[in-house]
């Protein structure tokens, strides 16, 4: 995009190259593309240059132009959404958070597991087999393989402690959650809300 200026006044703007009028004078439009911009610059036409901060969460409301010397800079104005729009889609946001760290690994004796739904559901199906064995006074064992591809031996009493720690995982990250959302409902602006974001871990 480039800008007729005369003295600090935009007089036109031009999106695209095209043949224009300047200080009386017809110039095709092969001049956008063959002139450097001093030499636009000497008939009076400037580049512009964009200034868009684009923040989330809002929407475009103005734009301001300022002529300088070698260019002149847009820059937009934005208006934020409002709170309770901008509070829902921070809980979506939030939840999706919550479940990719509900459903990454997760520590026990010194070894990561896996622990997306479908291990979850693996190890709380193991775990029930492990707790009906040992309340029955039966033996149980288990080679249970870890994130890294580990096999560990596991005794019923193992194997239920696997699974807690599998459910502690899940509920920290609720719980992480959770608090992130009532900092969200007392949020009474749109930019506390992104400074809330801004603190979730990827």
């Amino acid at each position: 995009m480039w800008a007729v200026v005369e003295g600090d006044q935009i007089i036109q703007l031009i999106e695209k190259p095209h043949t224009v009028r300047v200080q009386g004078k017809l110039w095709p439009r092969g001049i956008f593309r063959h002139w450097s911009d001093e030499r636009l610059a000497a008939i009076g036409i400037l580049p512009v240059e964009v200034a868009d901060l684009s923040p989330e969460f809002h929407v475009r409301t103005g734009e301001q132009f300022q002529v300088l010397t070698d260019r002149v800079l847009l820059e937009y104005t934005y208006s934020p959404l409002p709170v309770d729009d901008v509070r829902d889609a921070a809980h979506e946001r939030i939840n999706r958070w919550k479940q990719r760290k509900q459903d990454g690994v997760f520590t026990h004796e010194g070894s990561e597991y896996q622990c997306d739904p479908r291990s979850r559901d693996f190890i709380i199906g193991r775990a029930l087999d492990a707790f009906i064995s040992l309340s029955q006074s039966l033996p149980f064992s288990i080679e249970f393989r870890d994130a890294e591809n580990v096999d560990h031996s596991l005794n019923a009493s193992q194997m239920i402690g696997l699974a807690r720690a599998a459910a502690t995982h899940v509920q920290h990250w609720h719980d992480e959650a959770k608090a992130l959302k009532d900092q969200v409902d007392a949020a009474l602006t749109v930019d506390e809300i992104l400074t809330i974001l801004s603190s979730l871990e990827e």
